[in-house]
């Protein structure tokens, strides 16, 4: 009777350790199916981050280039501005020297090589609007 409850309390841990294994090999598949740290589909803020082609179809500033940074600061043409993203919409603005710059851009469609955009770009000097620019078209990555 002895070897039987051996026997039996031996199997039992041999099946609970295997149920406890198994559990984290499927625990850790489900976190990171591709086996490296972290996620693998970059967040909107990481997608934007770049050097875009300014459309030819945009006002004044076609065949520019506008530049978005992880900092937090961007460059339209030569224009330096700090950014913000609420949702699909990226907010850029300036303001120094009298001179006020804002620009809402709503990111459409975006992906490595092309992104859509819809917004204003705005100038102002001495408080009132001086120039305002469509800023709507498709920008192509160029960095």
């Amino acid at each position: 009777m002895l070897k039987q409850i051996k026997k039996l309390t031996a199997l039992l841990f041999v099946a609970a350790t295997m149920f406890t294994f198994a559990s984290c090999s499927k625990d850790n598949n489900d976190d990171n199916p591709s086996g490296g740290g972290g996620s693998s589909t970059p967040t909107l803020e990481e997608q934007i981050i770049g050097k875009w082609a300014i459309p030819q179809n945009v006002g004044e500033m076609h065949g520019g280039v506008m530049e978005i940074k992880a900092d937090h600061t961007m460059k339209v043409i030569s224009d330096p501005l700090t950014w913000t993203l609420e949702g699909r919409v990226l907010h850029g603005v300036y303001d120094a020297y009298n001179q006020v710059i804002n620009c809402d851009l709503t990111i459409g469609d975006i992906n490595e090589t092309s992104m859509t955009i819809t917004g204003t770009y705005k100038y102002y000097r001495a408080g009132n609007l001086y120039k305002e620019w469509d800023m709507d078209g498709t920008y192509n990555r160029i960095q």
